[in-house]
């Protein structure tokens, strides 16, 4: 476990590396076109940018390549689909022998890192999983032959070409097992991440369970038969059949439940795998301020001191459940707008619709907006808006860890230069200024619908982008150098000339010092888990 990241890269062709955007959770264009305002799209202002900045040997894809696009959805497993689209993309890359680069924009790089962990996956099982061969088939990548595939793909399924990735305010999020009956998930103190001989027979046992349970039920009907009850189980409500198909589906089901919770953990280990793989030419940037990271943070049931203790097979640390007090530096759930408004207002909640219409109305509003709504608040966000935030749509799957890095980690550094998170910061603030009050929450709250509010006004619909942190990165042009600075250093690291104008000096200096701090956390995760 003390590999300290596979550095090596595809051989040095005439075509230049390609430089691919994967843009984030309901930033696609629903009519899938490539020329537009969004950062990711052709002829916008951060396109231009980069076609007029990014090193010698590096270039935006031509007008006869297809740019990356997903349908931006906020659950799982659409960003799972869109993983293995680029996956098969980047194996196509490998294919013609080119080098790229990868840049994701919030859940963009969540689609990055799934795709990362399905390669090391993928090579670790030795097979190339269904969604993924019939991709490549489609596209003439390898023949729709499941015995014959991997052989094929074995090196590409390396990913050589891949000189950096890099990803700007994404909330890695990490689903483990939930608890279901005879199989311990990650609320439990007694699950790990490593297989054991006793969790590998849990199938079994529960099967032999099903069966004395049948076998009980028959003894019982047996006896029955022979006294005053036996007329009731003649009519054959309780019959071996029936039972029989009791135990049939029960076992079923426990076992899907098994298999799902392996297929659960063997991801996560697999994702510790891809980590030591790619992490050194991972940059990660973000803001501290950035309300979705800081949002998702929330609602995860666990920190990174239960990863810790969980990847190295530790006692498990007892934590608290999620909904830890209010959220800083973001919205708190305990001001979701559930609060009875004046006529007209834009948040105004159907919960308390009917109470201004009563006597002594504004008596039972003001108690209502004191005692009553943040308990309502509290149980929407507990059984709605953690669902919709996380986007979990995996079966008996919980979110158990959001973090800034691809694995949850201690230790990692700043993801912005101060300088730089604090101008972020500072354009936002009077951009919510100007917008009003409301304006953040409405913001966020569109974020997680993928519409703003019907109520919304003009002016924040104009302004939207520059209204939270979490969408203002492309905003600010230091952000635009770094990303452009950690191409420049991941091409000269990989040996491959990089004429061209130098990056800032301060801009070098902290990409540079940002990836060493990075290895050096992760190789002293790996020494703290060592087993």
């Amino acid at each position: 476990m003390g590999i300290v990241g596979d550095t090596r890269t595809a051989p040095d062709t005439s075509e230049p590396d390609l430089v691919i955007f994967v843009h984030g959770t309901f930033a696609g264009d629903k009519k899938e076109q490539e020329v537009g305002g969004r950062w990711w799209q052709r002829d916008s202002e951060v396109w231009r940018w980069f076609e007029a900045n990014l090193p010698a040997g590096a270039v935006l894809p031509a007008a006869e390549r297809r740019l990356f696009q997903w349908s931006g959805k906020n659950t799982q497993v659409e960003r799972l689909k869109a993983s293995t689209k680029l996956l098969a993309l980047l194996i196509s890359l490998e294919n013609e022998g080119r080098g790229y680069h990868l840049v994701g924009h919030s859940h963009g790089g969540s689609v990055i890192w799934e795709a990362l962990v399905s390669s090391e996956l993928a090579r670790s099982r030795r097979e190339i999983y269904a969604s993924l061969l019939e991709k490549l088939a489609d596209d003439g990548i390898v023949k729709y032959d499941a015995r014959t595939a991997f052989g094929e793909l074995a090196d590409h399924l390396q990913l050589r070409g891949l000189r950096s990735w890099t990803t700007l305010g994404t909330p890695f999020l990490h689903f483990l097992p939930a608890d279901q009956f005879m199989l311990p998930g990650i609320k439990r103190r007694s699950f790990s991440l490593f297989t054991r001989p006793s969790q590998d027979r849990r199938s079994l046992l529960s099967l032999f369970i099903w069966l004395a349970a049948f076998t009980a039920v028959a003894v019982i009907e047996q006896l029955c038969r022979r006294h005053t009850l036996s007329h009731f189980w003649d009519q054959g409500m309780w019959t071996g059949f029936p039972m029989l198909l009791v135990v049939f589906f029960g076992f079923l089901a426990t076992n899907e439940g098994y298999a799902l919770a392996q297929a659960y953990k063997k991801r996560a280990i697999a994702a510790r795998q891809a980590m030591q793989t790619f992490h050194a030419r991972w940059l990660g940037l973000w803001a501290p301020q950035d309300e979705a990271i800081a949002l998702l943070q929330h609602v995860a049931r666990f920190s990174q001191k239960h990863y810790q203790a969980l990847a190295g097979g530790q006692p498990l640390v007892d934590e608290e459940g999620a909904f830890k007090g209010p959220l800083s530096r973001c919205w708190d759930p305990s001001r979701v707008a559930l609060k009875k408004q004046r006529p007209g207002a834009t948040l105004e909640a159907h919960y308390a619709s009917r109470v201004g219409k009563a006597p002594l109305g504004w008596l039972i509003t003001a108690l209502y907006n004191k005692i009553g709504a943040p308990h309502v608040a509290s149980i929407a966000t507990n059984f709605v808006v953690s669902n919709i935030v996380q986007g979990n749509d995996l079966p008996k799957a919980e979110m158990a860890y959001c973090s800034r890095s691809p694995v949850p980690i201690d230790a990692i550094p700043e993801g912005l230069p101060e300088r730089v998170a604090r101008e972020l910061h500072a354009g936002v603030s009077t951009t919510v200024r100007a917008l009003g009050p409301q304006a953040r929450e409405l913001l966020i709250i569109g974020a997680l619908d993928g519409e703003l509010p019907a109520g919304a006004t003009d002016d924040l619909r104009d302004q939207r982008s520059a209204a939270l942190v979490h969408t203002s990165y492309f905003s600010h042009e230091s952000v635009l150098h770094l990303i452009a600075t950690h191409i420049r250093i991941s091409r000269a690291r990989a040996g491959h000339n990089t004429t061209g104008p130098l990056p800032r000096d301060d801009a070098y200096r902290w990409v540079s010092r940002t990836k060493r701090t990075n290895a050096h956390a992760w190789e002293e995760h790996l020494r703290q888990t060592a087993r």
